[in-house]
């Protein structure tokens, strides 16, 4: 019970942080985060990377899409 309480808490840390990382990234507040919003926050990203993150090819980010590369490790969390 213990290291399911602790897993549990991990995980929702890791949720807030790639959440407050959309918030921190999506600069016109429209849910999704294009590859200019992205940059300025994570200037070391390329575009064949953020096409790459792009799962459903749309040329911008969502939540879930944010959430898996942060997940991956393609992208840091931000505090």
């Amino acid at each position: 019970m213990k290291a399911y309480a602790l897993t549990a808490a991990a995980m929702a840390m890791a949720a807030s942080a790639a959440l407050a990382a959309m918030s921190d990234v999506d600069a016109n507040e429209d849910g999704m985060a294009s590859y200019e919003e992205l940059t300025a926050v994570y200037p070391d990203v390329t575009e064949d990377q953020f096409t790459a993150m792009d799962a459903n090819e749309d040329g911008s980010l969502d939540q879930e899409e944010m959430d898996a590369a942060t997940e991956a490790g393609t992208l840091a969390a931000l505090d």
